[in-house]
């Protein structure tokens, strides 16, 4: 999971992009540690940010669903969302939730 944080994070701060940590390794920011194999980030984008978010997290090392499938999520603001899956040990794991 250090793994998949480290790329999450290095990615995010190549979008530019305002976003925040969910789920339960966000919440472990002010209480008790839990652990789980995800973690749930929320973006601050649009759709027309779709392309950045491609290019941020490469191919070979992320899933992202296609292109069009991120445009339409985005365009649905608070309710869109979409998995992103990091390669590696837990490739099934999704990393990331808008």
């Amino acid at each position: 999971m250090i793994d998949g944080m480290q790329a999450l994070l290095a990615g995010m701060e190549r979008l530019g992009i305002p976003w925040m940590l969910g789920g339960s390794v966000g919440a472990m920011c002010y209480s008790e540690p839990r652990a789980t194999l995800d973690i749930d980030c929320i973006l601050d984008c649009q759709a027309r940010q779709v392309g950045r978010i491609i290019a941020a997290f490469p191919e070979d090392d992320f899933y992202l669903p296609p292109e069009n499938v991120l445009q339409h999520e985005l365009r649905r603001g608070a309710q869109g969302s979409f998995n992103m899956y990091a390669s590696g040990p837990h490739p099934s794991q999704p990393l990331i939730s808008p």
